[in-house]
């Protein structure tokens, strides 16, 4: 991702977190973004394509902050605690903020909805690959 695209993709999140999927519009984001709508469907052909682009970059810088945090972590223990930080948590606080919340959380269109269940299959991905070490002691419990 470019740094243009990395800052529409800000500009989506804010003005979506502001205003919720539904209410917010192209020129919202262009606004806050502070390009011309011309300039921003450049880039995205609509606000689905935004919305889905904004989703699959909130999962990969997730995922980046949850492996950089477990390079610090000594035990499983420590890891659970920051994937449940990043992964559960405050995700549960970003929606607990948004209006239309439910958008998000079923991924408003056909593209939003992939990318979700994408970014959570990332999320179980990693987990899996954490716990893995684990798989016998885990399947006695």
């Amino acid at each position: 991702m470019d740094e243009k695209e990395d800052r529409f993709i800000e500009a989506a999140i804010e003005v979506f977190s502001r205003y919720g999927i539904r209410r917010a519009t192209m020129g919202d984001i262009a606004s806050q973004a502070g390009v011309s709508r011309q300039t921003l469907y450049a880039t995205y052909a609509s606000k689905e394509e935004v919305m889905a682009a904004s989703m699959k970059c909130v999962a990969a810088k997730t995922i980046a902050k949850i492996e950089e945090k477990w390079s610090e972590c000594v035990t499983l223990g420590e890891k659970l605690d920051v994937y449940f930080e990043h992964a559960v948590i405050a995700f549960f606080d970003i929606i607990r903020s948004m209006p239309d919340a439910n958008d998000l959380l079923t991924g408003y269109n056909d593209a939003g909805n992939l990318q979700r269940i994408e970014a959570e299959e990332t999320k179980r991905r990693a987990l899996a690959r954490e716990l893995e070490p684990f798989a016998d002691r885990l399947a006695k419990i």
